[in-house]
């Protein structure tokens, strides 16, 4: 399956709010999702023999900051469900108004990096 996504943000009461738009070209369908950065990267499952369609983004809102992995679209045949993952972001007091920016997957190493406006860089596996 081909998955497209498109990523804007805007300035809502006193803070930067991130909207995304999920497009899967196979259906023609889309769903918007609130987030401000994302990536795609295949991951092959402890088990499967395929890899499965990761989708992970990342969102502050005024309860803090998460960042999603997910499976878009169905599993390969004979591949199990990927878990859906939910990991919170921390997001110091002091900057109030940072917010991510940008996200890479790393299929070689199964790392997911995350950059905020400020500069702040996490890493997760």
């Amino acid at each position: 399956m081909k998955w497209l996504l498109l990523v804007g943000i805007s300035a809502q009461q006193q803070r930067v709010v991130g909207a995304m738009q999920l497009y899967s070209v196979d259906r023609n369908v889309s769903q918007p999702i609130e987030g401000h950065a994302a990536a795609f990267v295949p991951f092959t499952v402890e088990g499967n023999k395929l890899p499965s369609n990761i989708f992970a983004f990342s969102v502050r809102n005024q309860t803090g900051g998460k960042l999603h992995i997910i499976e878009v679209g169905a599993p390969a045949e004979g591949n199990s469900n990927f878990t859906k993952k939910t990991v919170d972001v921390f997001f110091p007091a002091e900057a109030p108004n940072d917010f991510p920016v940008a996200m890479q997957a790393s299929k070689e190493h199964g790392l997911l990096y995350m950059i905020t406006k400020y500069g702040t860089s996490t890493c997760t596996t």
